[in-house]
């Protein structure tokens, strides 16, 4: 399926009576993999450049688009931060790539070459398509009412006192045109009621795109219950390392950024959902391109949530702060 972009619209409905509010939609972008359309080079580790000094080492990120299936791809070098030998390696190993499938034919992929200096590794990503030029601008969005809250209630339908008076829904949409999007529950918060209300409410949403190529359009909306006085607990701010340090297994990763090649200090957002989904992760600024297998990565990762709260922090969203860094876990 051709994705085209994946939009986080933040629902939050701190419903405090009988006060309420609505955070402004973000959109993260993502793209799609080419799978087995594009033949490789058989491997990216023998080309390390034998001119680069012994300590040298650097990232480079390439965009590279085919016009036919028997010649090389036209190449462009967006980052480059070791040097002119580093991107000479990377435009003669991408020159041996070919495409197989015509509808990859004059899309844009992407792929980003890590120079390692201590043991002279290259470490490659994923071949990627390219995020397409639809935005959010070339969509109307229709945003329903917030809902009011939903009280539990008794067999006869009083109101009743629930301890659960708080809780997370989290929902995707899929928009495959102007109607009504489909909807899939990714985490129910515990509370029926709870889903119940999210989900009778996002059906309400519309994204009304003039240009057709732009669905289907996948939103992530994440729904958050609460009663006035209510005290849930909530993810404070912390650094990578402190991240990290959450991360299941982590002597398990395999990774190499260097953080100085993304614009670095910088500030996302995780929402934890592993291991039954993917993490989101919500860049706070710009520079996506930069950061796009660093965000592939963090939404691979398993956290160990507080097994008390864990329910309740699942699809919350924890800020963390990016450092100018190298993080190796070769």
């Amino acid at each position: 399926m051709n994705w085209r972009a994946v939009a986080l619209w933040v629902a939050t409905f701190a419903i405090q009576v009988p006060a309420h509010g609505q955070d402004k939609p973000t959109f993260v972008f993502r793209s799609e993999l080419p799978g087995e359309c594009v033949t490789t080079a058989k491997s990216a580790v023998q080309i390390y450049p034998s001119s680069a000094a012994s300590a040298a080492g650097g990232t480079v990120r390439a965009k590279l688009r085919f016009a036919s299936t028997d010649q090389p791809p036209r190449v462009e070098v967006f980052t480059n931060t070791g040097g002119e030998p580093f991107a000479d390696a990377v435009q003669a190993h991408l020159a041996a790539y070919r495409v197989k499938c015509a509808t990859a034919l004059n899309r844009q992929l992407v792929q980003e070459f890590q120079f390692v200096p201590a043991t002279r590794a290259v470490v490659p990503s994923v071949l990627r398509t390219n995020r397409e030029s639809v935005d959010e601008s070339t969509c109307e969005r229709v945003i329903p009412p917030t809902p009011n809250y939903p009280h539990a209630r008794t067999m006869d339908g009083a109101p009743r006192v629930d301890r659960r008076s708080f809780g997370n829904v989290l929902l995707r949409l899929t928009f495959e045109g102007s109607g009504e999007p489909g909807v899939i529950v990714i985490h129910d918060g515990g509370a029926s009621r709870f889903v119940e209300t999210a989900v009778k409410h996002a059906t309400g949403y519309r994204l009304i795109c003039a240009d057709a190529a732009a669905y289907p359009i996948i939103a992530t909306i994440p729904y958050k219950f609460m009663m006035e006085g209510d005290s849930p607990p909530e993810f404070k701010p912390i650094s990578l390392t402190g991240l990290l340090r959450a991360v299941d297994r982590l002597e398990s990763q395999s990774a190499y950024f260097d953080f100085a090649s993304m614009t670095c200090p910088f500030q996302i957002a995780v929402y934890p959902l592993q291991p039954t989904y993917k993490n989101i992760v919500v860049n706070q600024s710009g520079h996506f391109d930069d950061r796009r297998e660093f965000f592939a990565w963090l939404e691979g990762l398993t956290l160990k949530l507080p097994p008390d709260t864990a329910e309740y922090l699942k699809g919350r969203a924890v800020s963390v702060t990016v450092p100018c860094a190298v993080l190796n876990l070769l």
